[in-house]
Protein backbone atom coordinates (compact mmCIF):
# COMPACT_ATOMS: atom_id res chain seq x y z
CA UNK A 1 0.00 0.00 0.00
CA UNK A 2 2.62 2.45 0.85
CA UNK A 3 4.35 1.74 -2.35
CA UNK A 4 1.16 2.72 -4.00
CA UNK A 5 0.59 5.74 -2.12
CA UNK A 6 3.99 6.87 -2.98
CA UNK A 7 3.80 6.54 -6.37
CA UNK A 8 1.02 8.60 -6.45
CA UNK A 9 1.99 11.26 -4.51
CA UNK A 10 4.98 11.52 -7.28
CA UNK A 11 2.61 11.23 -10.32
CA UNK A 12 0.58 13.78 -9.00
CA UNK A 13 3.90 16.08 -8.49
CA UNK A 14 4.72 15.57 -12.32
CA UNK A 15 1.35 16.61 -13.50
CA UNK A 16 1.21 19.49 -10.99
CA UNK A 17 4.46 20.91 -12.43
CA UNK A 18 3.46 20.63 -15.67
CA UNK A 19 0.07 22.37 -14.84
CA UNK A 20 1.41 25.05 -12.87
CA UNK A 21 5.22 25.68 -14.40
CA UNK A 22 3.60 25.84 -17.90
CA UNK A 23 6.99 23.21 -18.92
CA UNK A 24 6.40 21.16 -21.82
CA UNK A 25 8.02 18.24 -20.67
CA UNK A 26 7.69 16.41 -24.04
CA UNK A 27 10.16 18.64 -24.99
CA UNK A 28 12.05 18.17 -21.16
CA UNK A 29 12.71 14.40 -21.31
CA UNK A 30 16.24 15.33 -18.65
CA UNK A 31 14.16 17.72 -15.90
CA UNK A 32 11.50 14.52 -15.79
CA UNK A 33 14.88 12.02 -15.48
CA UNK A 34 16.44 14.25 -13.16
CA UNK A 35 12.92 14.53 -11.12
CA UNK A 36 12.61 10.56 -10.77
CA UNK A 37 16.60 9.78 -10.10
CA UNK A 38 16.32 12.40 -7.73
CA UNK A 39 13.47 11.80 -5.40
CA UNK A 40 15.38 9.24 -3.37
CA UNK A 41 12.89 6.17 -4.06
CA UNK A 42 13.65 3.55 -5.60
CA UNK A 43 11.63 0.22 -6.40
CA UNK A 44 13.87 -3.03 -5.28
CA UNK A 45 11.32 -5.73 -5.14
CA UNK A 46 11.25 -7.00 -9.11
CA UNK A 47 7.18 -7.97 -9.43
CA UNK A 48 5.81 -5.39 -7.83
CA UNK A 49 7.87 -2.73 -8.26
CA UNK A 50 6.78 -3.67 -12.31
CA UNK A 51 3.22 -3.07 -11.87
CA UNK A 52 4.19 0.53 -10.54
CA UNK A 53 6.35 0.99 -13.10
CA UNK A 54 4.34 0.22 -15.80
CA UNK A 55 1.18 1.93 -14.12
CA UNK A 56 3.64 5.22 -14.50
CA UNK A 57 5.01 4.61 -17.86
CA UNK A 58 0.98 4.34 -18.75
CA UNK A 59 0.06 7.90 -17.84
CA UNK A 60 3.40 9.68 -18.74
CA UNK A 61 3.15 8.07 -22.31
CA UNK A 62 -0.81 8.81 -22.54
CA UNK A 63 -0.95 11.97 -20.70
CA UNK A 64 2.11 13.78 -21.12
CA UNK A 65 3.73 12.04 -24.06
CA UNK A 66 7.06 11.43 -23.05
CA UNK A 67 8.44 8.27 -24.37
CA UNK A 68 8.88 5.65 -21.25
CA UNK A 69 12.50 4.85 -22.06
CA UNK A 70 13.59 8.28 -20.02
CA UNK A 71 13.00 6.10 -16.74
CA UNK A 72 15.45 3.97 -15.62
CA UNK A 73 13.97 0.62 -14.31
CA UNK A 74 16.82 -0.92 -12.45
CA UNK A 75 18.47 0.21 -9.32
CA UNK A 76 20.89 -1.36 -6.79
CA UNK A 77 20.21 -0.58 -3.54
CA UNK A 78 22.90 0.56 -0.74
CA UNK A 79 20.43 1.11 2.02
CA UNK A 80 21.37 -0.15 5.71
CA UNK A 81 17.80 -2.34 5.77
CA UNK A 82 15.92 -4.42 4.65
CA UNK A 83 13.13 -2.71 2.95
CA UNK A 84 10.83 -3.45 -0.59
CA UNK A 85 10.28 0.74 -1.34
CA UNK A 86 12.68 2.78 0.53
CA UNK A 87 15.27 5.26 0.75
CA UNK A 88 18.10 4.91 -1.35
CA UNK A 89 21.38 6.21 1.13
CA UNK A 90 24.65 6.55 -1.41
CA UNK A 91 23.24 6.84 -4.65
CA UNK A 92 22.73 4.25 -7.45
CA UNK A 93 25.81 1.80 -7.62
CA UNK A 94 26.66 1.06 -11.38
CA UNK A 95 29.48 -0.74 -11.22
CA UNK A 96 29.25 -3.45 -8.64
CA UNK A 97 32.26 -5.55 -7.40
CA UNK A 98 31.06 -7.70 -4.63
CA UNK A 99 27.45 -9.69 -3.79
CA UNK A 100 26.79 -10.96 -0.49
CA UNK A 101 23.86 -12.58 0.17
CA UNK A 102 22.95 -15.29 2.86
CA UNK A 103 21.21 -18.49 1.99
CA UNK A 104 20.52 -19.25 6.30
CA UNK A 105 19.15 -16.28 6.68
CA UNK A 106 17.51 -16.74 9.87
CA UNK A 107 21.20 -17.85 11.53
CA UNK A 108 21.55 -15.39 14.87
CA UNK A 109 24.04 -14.76 17.16
CA UNK A 110 23.86 -15.00 20.97
CA UNK A 111 22.19 -11.63 20.87
CA UNK A 112 19.86 -12.20 18.65
CA UNK A 113 21.69 -10.17 15.71
CA UNK A 114 22.10 -12.23 12.55
CA UNK A 115 24.00 -13.25 9.57
CA UNK A 116 21.86 -10.38 7.74
CA UNK A 117 23.04 -8.04 9.91
CA UNK A 118 26.83 -9.30 9.92
CA UNK A 119 26.41 -8.61 5.74
CA UNK A 120 25.36 -5.42 5.78
CA UNK A 121 28.03 -4.48 8.64
CA UNK A 122 30.34 -6.09 5.47
CA UNK A 123 28.85 -3.87 3.18
CA UNK A 124 29.72 -0.61 5.25
CA UNK A 125 32.99 -1.56 5.48
CA UNK A 126 33.52 -2.43 2.02
CA UNK A 127 31.83 0.60 0.30
CA UNK A 128 34.00 3.01 3.06
CA UNK A 129 36.85 1.43 0.94
CA UNK A 130 35.53 2.44 -2.44
CA UNK A 131 34.19 -1.12 -3.30
CA UNK A 132 30.76 -1.04 -4.56
CA UNK A 133 28.79 -3.88 -2.64
CA UNK A 134 25.22 -4.97 -2.82
CA UNK A 135 23.18 -7.40 -0.37
CA UNK A 136 20.74 -9.62 -1.75
CA UNK A 137 17.21 -7.89 -0.83
CA UNK A 138 15.02 -10.65 -2.06
CA UNK A 139 12.72 -12.58 0.20
CA UNK A 140 14.04 -16.00 0.41
CA UNK A 141 10.84 -17.32 2.54
CA UNK A 142 8.63 -15.66 -0.02
CA UNK A 143 10.43 -17.51 -2.69
CA UNK A 144 10.61 -20.90 -0.62
CA UNK A 145 7.69 -20.58 0.37
CA UNK A 146 5.98 -20.12 -3.47
CA UNK A 147 8.07 -22.93 -4.32
CA UNK A 148 7.57 -25.16 -1.81
CA UNK A 149 11.11 -25.37 -0.33
CA UNK A 150 12.06 -26.93 2.69
CA UNK A 151 14.85 -25.02 4.88
CA UNK A 152 17.49 -27.52 3.65
CA UNK A 153 16.55 -26.62 -0.14
CA UNK A 154 17.12 -22.83 0.43
CA UNK A 155 20.40 -22.94 -1.84
CA UNK A 156 17.51 -23.53 -4.50
CA UNK A 157 16.66 -19.76 -3.96
CA UNK A 158 19.45 -18.14 -3.67
CA UNK A 159 20.85 -19.87 -6.83
CA UNK A 160 17.80 -18.36 -8.53
CA UNK A 161 18.35 -14.72 -7.16
CA UNK A 162 22.70 -15.27 -7.57
CA UNK A 163 22.00 -16.33 -11.49
CA UNK A 164 19.69 -13.33 -12.08
CA UNK A 165 22.33 -11.22 -10.89
CA UNK A 166 25.35 -12.78 -13.00
CA UNK A 167 23.06 -11.89 -16.02
CA UNK A 168 23.57 -8.58 -15.91
CA UNK A 169 27.09 -8.23 -13.32
CA UNK A 170 30.34 -9.42 -13.45
CA UNK A 171 31.27 -9.50 -9.91
CA UNK A 172 34.70 -9.77 -8.39
CA UNK A 173 33.67 -11.51 -5.39
CA UNK A 174 30.92 -13.38 -4.10
CA UNK A 175 29.92 -14.12 -0.76
CA UNK A 176 27.07 -16.63 0.71
CA UNK A 177 27.70 -14.93 4.28
CA UNK A 178 26.80 -17.85 7.18
CA UNK A 179 27.79 -18.75 11.03
CA UNK A 180 28.80 -21.76 12.31
CA UNK A 181 26.86 -24.51 15.02
CA UNK A 182 29.82 -25.19 17.34
CA UNK A 183 31.20 -24.28 20.83
CA UNK A 184 32.27 -21.21 21.97
CA UNK A 185 35.90 -22.45 22.29
CA UNK A 186 35.85 -23.17 18.55
CA UNK A 187 34.17 -20.25 17.44
CA UNK A 188 35.96 -17.73 19.60
CA UNK A 189 39.49 -16.38 20.03
CA UNK A 190 40.89 -13.47 22.07
CA UNK A 191 44.24 -11.58 20.62
CA UNK A 192 45.82 -8.42 22.67
CA UNK A 193 42.52 -8.16 24.93
CA UNK A 194 40.25 -8.27 21.70
CA UNK A 195 37.31 -10.62 21.10
CA UNK A 196 36.86 -12.21 17.24
CA UNK A 197 34.50 -14.38 16.08
CA UNK A 198 36.37 -17.05 14.00
CA UNK A 199 36.13 -16.78 10.26
CA UNK A 200 36.31 -20.09 8.25
CA UNK A 201 35.38 -20.89 4.35
CA UNK A 202 33.49 -23.43 3.19
CA UNK A 203 34.38 -24.52 -0.42
CA UNK A 204 33.96 -27.30 -2.93
CA UNK A 205 37.54 -29.01 -3.13
CA UNK A 206 36.69 -29.77 -6.88
CA UNK A 207 36.30 -25.82 -8.59
CA UNK A 208 38.53 -23.47 -8.82
CA UNK A 209 36.81 -21.27 -6.49
CA UNK A 210 39.01 -22.93 -3.65
CA UNK A 211 42.45 -20.98 -4.63
CA UNK A 212 39.99 -17.80 -4.46
CA UNK A 213 39.37 -18.77 -0.20
CA UNK A 214 42.78 -20.33 -0.16
CA UNK A 215 44.14 -16.62 -0.74
CA UNK A 216 41.82 -14.78 1.69
CA UNK A 217 42.66 -17.72 4.53
CA UNK A 218 46.14 -16.68 3.67
CA UNK A 219 45.65 -12.97 3.87
CA UNK A 220 43.64 -12.96 6.65
CA UNK A 221 45.82 -14.92 8.94
CA UNK A 222 49.31 -12.48 7.71
CA UNK A 223 47.11 -10.11 9.61
CA UNK A 224 46.03 -11.64 12.49
CA UNK A 225 45.13 -15.09 13.02
CA UNK A 226 41.60 -15.65 13.26
CA UNK A 227 40.42 -18.29 10.91
CA UNK A 228 39.31 -22.04 11.27
CA UNK A 229 40.92 -22.48 7.71
CA UNK A 230 39.28 -23.63 4.55
CA UNK A 231 36.80 -26.58 5.46
CA UNK A 232 37.01 -28.84 2.00
CA UNK A 233 33.62 -30.50 0.51
CA UNK A 234 33.59 -33.12 -1.80
CA UNK A 235 29.97 -32.68 -3.09
CA UNK A 236 27.76 -29.78 -2.65
CA UNK A 237 29.03 -26.86 -4.15
CA UNK A 238 26.68 -24.15 -2.65
CA UNK A 239 25.97 -22.48 -5.88
CA UNK A 240 29.74 -21.97 -6.17
CA UNK A 241 29.77 -23.72 -9.31
CA UNK A 242 27.61 -20.43 -10.69
CA UNK A 243 31.18 -18.37 -10.69
CA UNK A 244 34.41 -18.72 -10.06
CA UNK A 245 34.16 -15.99 -7.50
CA UNK A 246 31.96 -17.62 -5.49
CA UNK A 247 32.93 -18.54 -1.58
CA UNK A 248 30.60 -19.41 1.49
CA UNK A 249 32.04 -17.31 4.50
CA UNK A 250 31.29 -18.47 7.98
CA UNK A 251 31.67 -15.93 10.67
CA UNK A 252 31.21 -17.06 14.52
CA UNK A 253 28.97 -19.35 15.80
CA UNK A 254 25.90 -19.27 17.96
CA UNK A 255 27.67 -18.78 21.00
CA UNK A 256 29.34 -15.13 19.51
CA UNK A 257 27.86 -11.68 20.26
CA UNK A 258 28.06 -9.39 17.50
CA UNK A 259 30.69 -7.49 19.11
CA UNK A 260 33.02 -10.01 18.23
CA UNK A 261 31.49 -10.79 14.98
CA UNK A 262 31.87 -6.64 13.94
CA UNK A 263 35.74 -7.44 15.16
CA UNK A 264 36.02 -9.83 12.75
CA UNK A 265 34.01 -8.36 10.14
CA UNK A 266 36.06 -5.49 10.06
CA UNK A 267 39.60 -7.57 9.50
CA UNK A 268 37.26 -9.60 7.02
CA UNK A 269 36.81 -6.17 5.25
CA UNK A 270 40.39 -5.73 5.17
CA UNK A 271 41.19 -8.27 4.16
CA UNK A 272 38.67 -8.60 0.66
CA UNK A 273 39.91 -5.21 0.22
CA UNK A 274 43.78 -6.52 -0.38
CA UNK A 275 43.08 -9.51 -2.19
CA UNK A 276 40.65 -7.24 -5.33
CA UNK A 277 43.92 -4.57 -4.77
CA UNK A 278 46.36 -7.75 -5.83
CA UNK A 279 43.64 -9.07 -8.27
CA UNK A 280 42.88 -6.11 -10.20
CA UNK A 281 47.33 -5.32 -10.11
CA UNK A 282 47.74 -8.41 -11.71
CA UNK A 283 45.00 -8.33 -14.61
CA UNK A 284 46.95 -4.88 -15.56
CA UNK A 285 50.38 -6.87 -15.61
Amino acid sequence: MKKIITCIILIFVILGINLTSKINLKENKNFVNDLLNTSNYYFCKEKSSNKIINLINRILDIKLNIPSTIIEKKFYQTANYNVEFGYIQNSVISKPRVYIYSTHYTEAYSDLKTVVDASYLLQEYLNSYGIDTIVNERSIKDYADINNLEYKDYYKATRKFLSDMLKENNFDLIIDLHRDAVSYDTSHIKIDDTDYAKIMFVMNENLENINLANKLDDIINNKINITRGVYHKKIDTFNQDLSKKAILVEVGGNYNNFKEVTNSIKVLSEAIKELLDEEKQRENI
